[in-house]
């Protein structure tokens, strides 16, 4: 399975401490030129002016499109399944058990979040709870649990996100958020 990570070209420290990550767990990157908001143009084309959480900053409008690029990427192989990591995630020591082969992930599974974001004690909502690997547990997302730093798409469901020509939500509420978006219930994170 191919992880895609997205990085800033004005980022090199980031993407080096991510290969350094990835390296010592033996696990290859394949990088992802990052839209740039300080640059693009165009950007504002792909979003509605406004959104179930008003305007949406540059930064997460380039955030978007650029895991948007990464989709598009992934498309182009023959693969089932692709992990996508935003430059600035810290890797477990686990993670190749779940990064090296997506056999554990069950076919109707469109969406997988691999990432914890927030506070220590947020609470997320799941159900359907089953074992997958040794040590980690699948369950359907019922709550909003924001960040998308760190997940796995379905070819699936790359398609329907790619079917998208104007968003109002950054990526993370797009993939994460049962309350705004309208896309949750189709990708069944």
């Amino acid at each position: 399975m191919r992880t895609y990570l997205i990085n800033l070209k004005r980022r090199a420290d980031r993407l080096a401490a991510m290969q350094l990550q990835a390296g010592l767990l033996g696990l290859n990157l394949d990088r992802v030129e990052a839209v740039d908001a300080r640059s693009a143009q165009g950007i504002d084309a792909w979003f509605a002016a406004g959104g179930p959480l008003g305007e949406i900053p540059q930064g997460d409008k380039a955030c978007l499109l650029s895991h948007r690029l990464a989709w598009q990427l992934f498309l182009a192989t023959g693969e089932r399944h692709a992990c996508f990591l935003e430059d600035d995630v810290r890797l477990s020591e686990s993670a190749p058990a779940l990064l090296s082969g997506d056999s554990w992930v069950p076919d109707h599974v469109a969406v997988v979040k691999l990432e914890h974001y927030g506070p220590a004690g947020q609470r997320v909502l799941l159900r359907d709870m089953r074992a997958v690997q040794t040590g980690f547990q699948l369950g359907r997302m019922l709550s909003r649990h924001t960040g998308a730093a760190a997940y796995l798409l379905s070819r699936a469901a790359a398609e329907l996100l790619l079917e998208q020509r104007h968003f109002d939500l950054p990526v993370d509420h797009l993939l994460f958020n049962p309350n705004n978006s309208r896309l949750f219930a189709a990708l069944s994170p």
